[in-house]
């Protein structure tokens, strides 16, 4: 009890901060848009202000668009519009060739993206990923996956990816993960060799 008064806990506008992860993002989970609609105005207008949040929009990269890993229909426009915060999941939406395809993306995706959150007058905080690699997840599962699927370049793909956002006019940037050692994203695990 009391979790969200404590000084460790992020506050927005005096309002603790809390996510909806995988809002519409296809396989992640089975709420419909009403259902989402109906969590976000529980967190934005309940008559009980304990329970009111600035809530952040954990939903697929697409979601202005809505195709891909987002939901299609203006329902779903409307839920993703309804958010505080836009945070839209962007790991492994690129990386073969990270220099363009980061570029192109924060281009086509991102600077969008900006753009209509300002117009919504809504804060938008893009991810920015190390690498990946499925190599523990599977080893774990018993299974062979190939390592470096998308390569760090020696901390190059995550930096080139903030310089990238940074320049489309983000703010603000999420780091996944600190601890997804699973899927390789891990910040807080280093190697000594680019070997390993």
């Amino acid at each position: 009890a009391g979790l969200t008064k404590t000084s460790a806990y992020l506050q927005h506008n005096g309002l603790p901060v809390v996510e909806l992860w995988g809002v519409g993002i296809p396989g992640t989970n089975r709420m419909t848009a009403a259902q989402v609609a109906e969590l976000v105005n529980f967190f934005k207008n309940n008559p009980d202000p304990k329970y009111r949040a600035t809530l952040i929009g954990g939903m697929g990269s697409f979601w202005r668009e809505g195709f891909g890993d987002a939901q299609p229909g203006p329902e779903w426009a409307q839920v993703y519009r309804s958010f505080d915060v836009i945070n839209p999941w962007s790991v492994g939406r690129y990386g073969s060739n990270y220099v363009v395809e980061a570029q192109n993306y924060a281009r086509d995706v991102v600077a969008g993206d900006i753009a209509e959150t300002k117009r919504l007058g809504i804060m938008y905080l893009p991810v920015v990923w190390p690498g990946f690699t499925w190599t523990n997840l599977m080893r774990n599962r018993g299974q062979e996956s190939m390592r470096n699927v998308i390569p760090r370049y020696c901390g190059a793909f995550y930096w080139q990816q903030v310089v990238n956002v940074l320049e489309a006019g983000a703010k603000q940037v999420f780091i996944a993960m600190f601890d997804e050692v699973d899927e390789g994203t891990a910040m807080y695990k280093m190697v000594s060799k680019q070997a390993d």
